[in-house]
């Protein structure tokens, strides 16, 4: 999973005293105001599971009511709860996290993700919706780019493909938003732009974009989504079986209109 390779950089990068939360463009460092509070970040960070993270963050928060990572254990848990595809948490800790720190850029992309993806065709809102879920993305991908390095030791180029793998939720917001409008060609475009923005390929994003590509009938970018999706090194055979099954559809559509 995608994001627990971002717990790792945002452990490695921000858990020590003094350091910037790497989630954020908010050029103020984030200290500890005692060695126990210390401690609570570090163990938080340290969290391996998505519900040990999201209590280990809870009981920063409790007993340190005033700390300066309370907008990072915010972000701790909707990422942690973005893990469990549990959409509506991940936007109540997001707004959390963002009314602690309005520079949170990390918990405005994984907002956008979540309201687009949670969005459907005829909710009564759905405009509303999409258009937070937009400007939470923009907004996410525009801070992004003033992120301070929070640890001297980085070099620029670790930084910067730490920050894409913590930006990229956003552009998934964007894919979503376009599906949600039926904007296929934008979607695919979006998706692309998130795989890109990966460090690590997800096969199951290449699938998405395949099939948002096959929607906008641009078969042949459908076709070799597809093929990555299915002779990617990580992926799993369901993903593998998925892939097949759409790339079948996709040959079969761009022999018709032949």
């Amino acid at each position: 999973m995608r994001y627990s390779r971002i717990f790792n950089i945002v452990a490695a990068v921000c858990a020590a005293a003094g350091l910037l939360a790497a989630q954020s463009a908010n050029p103020t460092p984030s200290k500890p105001k005692s060695k126990k509070e210390g401690e609570a970040v570090r163990a938080m960070y340290a969290a391996q599971t998505p519900d040990e993270q999201i209590e280990k963050a809870k009981l920063l928060i409790d007993k340190f009511a005033d700390s300066e990572f309370r907008s990072s254990a915010f972000y701790v848990m909707a990422a942690a709860s973005d893990l469990k595809r549990d959409l509506d948490n991940v936007v109540v800790y997001g707004e959390q996290a963002i009314a602690a720190d309005p520079m949170n850029f990390g918990s405005m992309a994984l907002m956008s993700k979540a309201i687009a993806q949670g969005t459907k065709k005829f909710d009564l809102d759905k405009a509303d919706k999409l258009a937070r879920a937009d400007k939470l993305a923009k907004d996410a991908l525009e801070l992004s780019k003033k992120a301070p390095k929070p640890n001297p030791d980085l070099t620029d180029e670790q930084w910067a493909a730490a920050v894409k793998d913590i930006v990229e939720p956003a552009y998934e917001g964007l894919a979503f938003e376009s599906i949600a409008k039926e904007d296929y060609a934008a979607c695919a475009d979006n998706f692309k732009l998130a795989l890109l923005s990966m460090s690590q390929l997800e096969p199951a994003l290449l699938v998405r974009s395949g099939h948002c590509s096959l929607l906008a009938k641009k078969y042949d970018e459908a076709i070799a989504s597809f093929d990555q999706a299915i002779n990617a090194p990580n992926s799993v055979q369901v993903i593998k079986d998925v892939a097949a099954k759409e790339k079948s559809a996709a040959e079969k559509a761009k022999s018709a209109v032949k």
